[in-house]
């Protein structure tokens, strides 16, 4: 019995230890290009690249926190921006007749920003993030740093990021998605388009 109370005891410690936040609400958007990268917000043309040395002072693209998002659209997760494009008799069928794919660079690739904080007393957790779905050619950072990249649209993304965050201060992810190439035969749509979650353990 005393054995039993101690695993009881442990196991309600360990589950308390783990926190899941939401982080839907409130992330800014806006199209990139696919066919320019002067028209995609400068994206890997600074003099040091985010793969080159991520988190530069001088990159200035929608990655870096001294970018200002002027004009972009406020939107909450799960977001497609496909379902507010136009249609086209000369799109792609299996995207429904939208103008999202190649022949349409000015409207397949979206970037995606979020601010938010981390309390000071999170340093020394393990803290990651979790992206259900992005579709699709997903490219992620936080603070500047590059994390990853997944090419499908229906994969789930986890980054850790204890070593990248400002404790006690705002943090910046950012997200381009690249919608240029089908993955399936029916209406795929595009954009962070599953539920983003923030995750803390001790």
């Amino acid at each position: 019995m005393k054995r039993t109370l101690i695993f009881l005891l442990f196991a309600a410690t360990a589950v308390s230890a783990h926190e899941k936040i939401n982080l839907d609400r409130g992330w800014e958007f806006a199209f990139g290009n696919a066919s320019s990268p002067a028209l995609d917000f400068g994206c890997g043309t600074e003099y040091f690249t985010y793969l080159t040395k991520a988190g530069s002072i001088h990159n200035s693209g929608p990655y870096s926190p001294s970018f200002k998002a002027d004009g972009w659209q406020v939107v909450d997760l799960p977001h497609d921006w496909v379902v507010d494009l136009p249609f086209s008799p000369e799109a792609s069928h299996s995207h429904g007749y939208k103008t999202v794919g190649y022949k349409y660079p000015e409207t397949s690739v979206g970037w995606y920003r979020k601010t938010f904080v981390i309390p000071a007393e999170d340093e020394g957790k393990h803290i990651w993030v979790r992206f259900d779905g992005i579709f699709r050619d997903a490219r992620i950072w936080i603070n500047g740093f590059y994390l990853g990249h997944e090419p499908s649209g229906y994969a789930t993304q986890i980054y850790d990021l204890s070593e990248y965050l400002n404790y006690g201060g705002e943090n910046l992810f950012t997200v381009r998605a690249d919608a240029s190439v089908e993955e399936g035969w029916f209406y795929e749509g595009a954009g962070i388009d599953r539920h983003v979650w923030l995750e803390k353990a001790s």
